[in-house]
């Protein structure tokens, strides 16, 4: 598959996800999880590979403008976890800013689980455009690890 066929790919799977915010959980229902975890996100399979990915990350939370700063565990085409001891609640929506080898992916998302003292699974509801290659960059390169 060539570059621009995948960027636009990428593209129409997110432009679904930012139509209907309340869709994003009709879609995991059904599956089972490759990964067992104590989280009940974590019995359904994730709809898209999880790779080991560590870098930096801004969660604002749209409402209060609360700012947390952490670091993500592992990124997919569809979200990320993020390792804090001070998770939002499931349900917050949030803006993210994810900085890694000096390119920014900047998105927003809903907390998909939140773990008390140990992180929250964030589910992206939208990329910004311009952030799109950088984010396939990444996912590019984990997945010829």
């Amino acid at each position: 598959m060539t570059d621009a066929r995948r960027l636009l790919v990428l593209w129409v799977l997110l432009s679904a996800m930012t139509a209907v915010d309340s869709v994003w959980p009709l879609i995991r229902v059904g599956l089972e999880s490759d990964t067992p975890r104590s989280s009940p996100i974590h019995s359904e399979r994730h709809r898209a590979p999880r790779f080991p990915f560590v870098a930096g990350i801004q969660v604002t939370d749209l409402v209060t403008e609360k700012q947390l700063a952490a670091h993500i565990e592992d990124l997919s085409l569809f979200g990320c976890f993020v390792e804090t001891v001070d998770p939002f609640p499931a349900g917050t929506k949030v803006r993210l800013r994810i900085s890694y080898g000096g390119a920014n992916v900047l998105a927003q998302g809903t907390i998909a689980y939140s773990r008390d003292n140990g992180g929250m699974g964030i589910a992206f509801t939208s990329v910004e455009p311009s952030s799109l290659p950088i984010l396939d960059a990444w996912l590019d390169d984990l997945r010829k690890r």
